[in-house]
């Protein structure tokens, strides 16, 4: 029998934890799910807060980290728990303003992994801000050239908010932008359409899934302990997507179960200025691009060392 356990990673906003938690706990009982809060170092206290509300319901742990960690390592304290000391072999990990909305989300997840096997899997994910599904992405970051690039426009971006010059760089692009386009429209050959969004099943490549919930299944959590964690934050999606693309395992959308996503409200509560969310936004996807480049970089030494000479 499989045993399922939903890790949530709290940071601050603790109303969005506890909705998350208890719209798990009122669907599923101890004997088919359990839920893991890893507080990633909140400096407002509200880590003990949940531990001493959790603790005694006694159905769900608290674990508390104490700084920071990071999203991936934040996450992945959580999943070795879940792993090693409650013997799940599926792991659900979630951002705290998630709600589970269905109430067949852990026996239809495991009945489509007995199906057809996947490594990841993503539900269908509900904003509450747009009514959009987030789930999948496509994935533009798929070259070392296209991060290199990408790279060079966030060190930009970074240098003039830092200087507190972003509306300048804004009109700077656009400019670019329109300067590029001219005379170009004539000769320009059409444009290639865009591939049609997966309405479900197994991914190809041009496809990721959006990190507001993972569900990793046995054949993934048998391997690997968690998420990469070069990042502090930002990038796990793309990160994620290319690390299964290069161990050739299946990434899998399955829209019949649903959650619903506050979006962002752990960064919105930590850093009040809009300049503060920009200057950390920017400051941290350089590092989580380099980090996917250096990835690139050893996937492809790898194949070219297991290729050997011709």
């Amino acid at each position: 029998m499989h045993r399922f356990a939903f890790v949530i990673l709290h940071y601050v906003t603790v109303d969005d934890t506890v909705r998350c938690v208890e719209s798990i706990v009122s669907k599923f009982g101890p004997e088919t799910a359990d839920v893991v809060v890893v507080d990633n170092g909140s400096p407002n206290g509200t880590g003990a807060e949940l531990k001493r509300q959790f603790d005694a319901a006694g159905r769900v742990r608290v674990i508390l980290n104490a700084r920071n960690l990071g999203f991936a390592r934040g996450l992945n304290v959580g999943f070795a728990f879940a792993k090693r000391e409650l013997g799940a072999d599926f792991i659900a990990l979630l951002n705290n303003d998630v709600v589970v909305e269905s109430d067949d989300f852990v026996p239809a997840i495991v009945r489509e992994y007995e199906r057809e096997p996947f490594a990841v899997l993503g539900p269908d994910i509900v904003s509450t801000q747009t009514g959009k599904h987030q789930n999948p992405r496509k994935v533009f970051f798929d070259t070392p050239r296209k991060v290199r690039k990408n790279i060079l426009f966030l060190c930009a971006s970074f240098a003039f908010l830092f200087l507190g010059l972003g509306r300048v760089f804004d009109r700077l692009c656009g400019g670019l932008r329109r300067w590029a386009g001219r005379g170009r429209e004539a000769n320009r050959p059409p444009a290639t359409p865009l591939a049609q969004k997966p309405s479900e099943g197994r991914l190809s490549s041009d496809w990721m899934l959006f990190g507001a919930c993972w569900v990793f299944s046995p054949d993934y959590v048998r391997r690997f302990n968690g998420l990469y964690e070069g990042t502090f934050l930002y990038l796990e999606e793309e990160i994620l997507s290319y690390l299964c693309r290069r161990h050739r395992l299946a990434m899998a959308y399955f829209p019949a179960v649903r959650v619903l996503h506050a979006e962002r409200s752990s960064t919105r509560a930590a850093y009040a200025s809009d300049r503060r969310q920009e200057l950390l936004r920017c400051g941290n996807l350089v590092r989580s691009n380099r980090c996917l480049l250096r990835l690139m970089r050893e996937g492809r030494e790898a194949y070219a060392e297991s290729a050997g000479p011709a």
